[in-house]
Parts: structure tokens; sequence; C-alpha cells
């Protein structure tokens, strides 16, 4: 599916994965604005003691409150354009009111905060855009520098002669600031135009989607969905998501995936919606994964590295697919998984009908064959090795670098220190001792430290998000990282293992309820 610019339109601006980020761009640009409108306010009343704002102007106030609170909110891109632009203007408000203010002490505070705003925090702000390569958010923090320039330059070329004693500042805001307004309005025009220019021009270029049925080994097709750049850049780093529960539930993940720089593959398992075959539970997840693996290296966007991301089943097929040595892996972000089927199914030596005996059963569509055919197998034996990384000595076919996540009340909690251990210890040799694992306070979800009715107090997940972007970056992007471009910690210096302790959250003096670390495990 090659995108049209609606869609396009609809991925640039709102597929962005900031919205508590956009709460707080949106609010200090409000804020700004009112600042900004406050100094030219008080500038006016500088020059004119009988300066008060118009009905028309005050309206034209609220609509730009309201105009900036929403597009922000809706944008990081925009929050960006109308941010360097509300730097601008309150830099070019501190010039006038340093022009006209006869206390040096005056002159001195709002020259310095004119210099900050309206060429300092632009600049720096355009460099930093360069030197992180965010092409995209430098473009509109230009058009927004632009649109300024554009508005004012009448008044800058004013300010610029006054201040080099060539000519009278021809200041024409502190009548009722109409002049203002009008240039304000000239602003938007000009940032309209630039914006729907890049609309035009950069989303439709950037990214196609398409959808494809990647044969099997055996010949069963798997529906894929591959996020990959429109024009041909070379090779790019893929992130792998294969899922059960539909590509569409995780689409979102696959266009922030694609932000970030990455060529993203989203996969339907055996069994499930668009693909054919039987639902096994996972259990051919291996051999499957390898085979995706194997066709995404030889594709003309792979430069042959692969990184996967994912909980829970999404987590399980992470773990069969570095035991089966796919290629090209190297870096996953497993949350709240297993790589050990039989002991999460066979819990004891007693089957857990009531949660896993039932998720098998709805994703096989009521289907009885996949319950039966593990049934028929009670006992931990060579008919589980497709299903068991350490039954069979899979663990030293790893080789990706990794994040364990788990939770003290998760079903697969023993099963994610299990595995951990043998990635840790078993693995091959990049990948022995070079394993994160945090566990804390949190059921199958790690985003709450809820359990139940108890809050434990600092039990939120802080690590594991870091580790993950760390581990994907050194092993997806080595070149970009061994530049400096990649602002993430040096992992191997921490701790390993970030683990909370529980205690009574009752007792103010208790010892637990906090998070330690350690290198190894046990």
């Amino acid at each position: 599916m090659h995108m049209n610019v609606f869609n396009a339109f609809l991925l640039f601006f709102a597929g962005e994965d900031y919205w508590d980020l956009n709460i707080y761009v949106a609010a200090t640009l409000m804020l700004l604005l009112c600042v900004s409108i406050a100094f030219q306010a008080v500038h006016g009343k500088k020059r004119d003691t009988h300066y008060n704002m118009k009905p028309g102007q005050a309206a034209w106030f609220i609509i730009k409150i309201i105009l900036v609170g929403a597009l922000s909110f809706a944008s990081i891109k925009i929050a960006i354009a109308i941010g360097i632009y509300m730097f601008m203007a309150m830099g070019l408000a501190s010039a006038r009111l340093a022009t006209n203010s006869e206390r040096r002490i005056w002159k001195a505070n709002h020259g310095t905060v004119a210099v900050v705003f309206l060429l300092l925090v632009p600049a720096a702000l355009i460099a930093a855009g360069v030197l992180l390569r965010f092409w995209f958010e430098l473009m509109f923090g230009i058009a927004g520098g632009t649109a300024f320039i554009i508005a004012h330059a009448g008044a800058l070329v004013a300010l610029f002669r006054k201040a080099n004693g060539t000519g009278p500042a021809r200041d024409r805001a502190p009548r009722g600031m109409k002049d203002a307004a009008r240039g304000e309005k000239v602003a938007v025009v000009a940032g309209v135009c630039l914006l729907t220019m890049a609309i035009l021009t950069v989303p439709v270029s950037r990214m196609t989607v398409e959808t494809v049925m990647i044969p099997m080994r055996d010949g069963t097709r798997l529906a894929t969905t591959v996020y990959r750049p429109a024009i041909p850049t070379g090779g790019m780093p893929t992130i792998l998501i294969r899922t059960p529960y539909s590509r569409a539930l995780v689409a979102s993940w696959g266009e922030s995936w694609f932000s970030k720089g990455y060529a993203v593959v989203i996969q339907d398992v055996r069994g499930t919606y668009d693909s054919e075959g039987t639902f096994d539970a996972l259990v051919s997840g291996g051999a499957d994964a390898y085979d995706t693996c194997a066709w995404i290296v030889n594709q003309s966007w792979s430069d042959g590295r692969i990184g996967t991301t994912g909980g829970s089943a999404l987590g399980i097929t992470q773990y069969f697919a570095a035991g089966a040595a796919a290629p090209g892996l190297v870096a996953q972000s497993i949350q709240v998984g297993t790589a050990d089927m039989y002991d999460s199914f066979f819990r004891g030596g007693k089957y857990a009908q009531s949660d896993i005996g039932y998720w098998i059963w709805l994703n096989s569509h009521g289907s009885n064959a996949t319950i039966d055919a593990f049934l028929a197998h009670p006992e931990k034996n060579a008919w589980w090795n497709n299903a068991s990384l350490g039954l069979d000595g899979d663990y030293a076919n790893v080789s990706t670098r990794a994040v364990h996540v788990g939770g003290w009340f998760d079903i697969f909690q023993q099963n994610t220190i299990d595995a951990f251990v043998g990635y840790y210890y078993n693995g091959s040799d990049r990948a022995r001792r070079h394993q994160k694992l945090v566990m804390g306070p949190w059921g199958h979800a790690t985003s709450s430290n809820v359990a139940g009715q108890i809050s434990y107090p600092g039990g939120k997940d802080v690590f594991s998000a870091r580790w993950s972007d760390a581990i994907l970056a050194e092993s997806l992007e080595p070149a970009k990282l061994a530049n400096g471009l990649l602002a993430v910690p040096c992992l191997w210096n921490e701790p390993n293992i970030a683990y909370y302790v529980m205690g009574d959250v009752m007792d103010p003096h208790c010892s637990a309820n906090e998070c330690r670390y350690a290198n190894d495990w046990p």
C-alpha cells in the first residue's frame, strides 16, 4: 500500500507517540505567548500611556492561545515551528523594550533577553537539529523562523539601524499593535505555505507500507506488513515484531519505530488472522522466525541487522527466534515472556487449563487439536524440544543481547529469570554476560506499580525502556554509537540486574520496597 497525501498527513502529524510530552509542550508555548503579549503591552504603555488593547485585539489574542494549544498538542513538529516563532517574538519585544528603556540596568536586562531569545535559542535549536540529524524537526523550526522574519522584517531592520546609530527606529507596534497583528497574520499565511509544501513533498516520499505473504520452509505463507522508505536510501536496521493478536493492533508501533530510523516488519504468526496454517501455540515459532529473518536480510532496504521487541506472546516469539539462531538477529527487548513452553503450560506437572488452555483455544478459533497434542505429551521430553530453549541446548545458539523484563506477580515470573540465566551463562560469546534483567512488583503488564489493592512505592519501571533503547542502538546502529550520535548509556558499566524488593507497604520503617541491583543471578 503506497501512501497518499491524506494518510501521509495523518502519519506525519498525528502518528507520533508523544502525547504525554505534547501536553507540556502545548502548555509551555501558551505561556510563552502570554509572556510575549505582555511584553508587547508593556512596550505599548511605555510609548503611549493611554494605550489599551481593543476588543478585536483581545479576540485575536484568545484565538491565538487556542490555536497554539491545539496545534502544539496535535504535533511536535508544528509545536517546534510555533516555538521558534514565539521565542523570536519575545526577543523582538525585549529588543523594543531595551531601545526605549531609560535606565541602564533595564536596557541591559531587556537586551540580554532579546539576544538570547531572538538569536541564541533559535541558533542552538537549529544546530541541535543538524547535529542530531532531526531533519524533519529542523525543517519545521526553519519554517517558524522564516515566518517570523517575513512578518517582522520592517521592525527588525529598524531595530538594527537604531542599534547601529544609522537612523531612528521605525517601531510600529505601539500604535494599538495594529501592524504587529497584521504582521502575525502575514506570518500565519507564510507558515501555512511552508508547512503545506512540507506535507506535499516530504511525507509522501518518506515511507511505504506494504503487505507481503512471506513463504516458510513448508510452503505456509505468513501475512507481513513492511514499513520501509518509499525512495531507496540504502540498507537500514530492521525491527521485527511477530504477533498472534493481529498486525493492525500494533500498526502504530510500525510508524513509531520507522520515525526513529528503522525499517519495521510486523507479522501475524502461523494460523492467526491473515496468515496461513494452523495455530500451534507458537511451537513452530523458531523455524518461522528464522525464515522471516532470512527473507528480511535479503531485501534491498535491509542492512542485515535485526532487532525484536514486544511482550507476552510477542516476547515468546523472540525467545524462539534467538534459539533458532535467526539470521541477522542481534538485539531484543523482551517483556513478560517465556523460553520454556512446557514449564509454562504444565506448571509443576499440572496442565494450566484456565489461562493457557483458554488462550490456545481462543487463538485456535475453537479447535482443540493443539491442546490435544499437548495433553498427549504431559512429560518434559524430546517432544518439547522445539518449544524449550533449555531442552536441547538451544541457548548456545543465542547471539543476541537482550533486556528481559518480568514481574513478581506475572505468570511467567520464573520463566523470565530462567531465560535471562540461559542467555547470560549459556549463550554464545556475544550474548554471554551481555544481558539485562528487570524484575518489578508487576503482573502481566509492567506499566503500573499497583498489584491488586497494593501500591508499591517507587515500583514503576524506569529501567527497561532506557536499557532497551541502548541495547537496540548499540547492536543495530554501531556506527552512530561509535561517532557519538546516539544519546545512550554505556550499559556494561552498570549492574546487569535491577530487581524490586517487596515489603510491608504500611510500615514506614520497612527496609524493603525499593529497587536494588546486582551483576549476576542468583
